[in-house]
């Protein structure tokens, strides 16, 4: 059981191996997703997955 209901507002970053992650609607697992903050619109939440991933394996990965 988990707290996602239909048409609520959630983000995350599907696996680019899962067929449809760049797509509008994507099913996935609710350990992948979050509800999206108010704060953000749409554009911004969805792309902040990613954004941050990229950050961190600049930081984590690369410069070790």
């Amino acid at each position: 059981m988990t707290a996602y209901q239909p048409g609520d507002k959630v983000y995350g970053r599907a696996g680019v191996t899962r067929d449809g992650s760049y797509a509008e609607y994507v099913v996935a697992p609710a350990t992948d997703v979050a509800f999206r903050p108010r704060s953000l619109d749409d554009v911004h939440a969805a792309s902040l997955p990613h954004v941050t991933l990229t950050a961190w394996q600049a930081l984590f990965v690369l410069a070790v």
